[in-house]
């Protein structure tokens, strides 16, 4: 898999989110709505870069409370 300079740029922008996320938990003991908008922008970034997508069950509905894997095994039937 190649990775293209505009996504590096994406991960290590929401890789400094997540450290200022952690590090602002760790400290405060909570957590703020900006700090929980972040995590959900890195996961969406995650998975469009590296290609992850929620497993789909076998009549087709995506199973999104799963641990996701990669687009080219969403349709596989075991559970690894």
């Amino acid at each position: 898999m190649k990775i293209t300079k505009e996504q590096r740029n994406n991960l290590l922008r929401i890789h400094n989110k997540l450290r200022e996320a952690v590090n602002y938990i760790d400290d405060c003991r909570d957590i703020s709505v900006s700090h929980l908008r972040d995590l959900d922008e890195a996961i969406c970034v995650l998975h469009r870069v590296g290609k992850f997508c929620p497993k789909v069950d076998d009549e087709g509905n995506s199973r999104w409370f799963t641990d996701w894997v990669f687009m080219e095994h969403s349709e596989d039937d075991d559970d690894e």
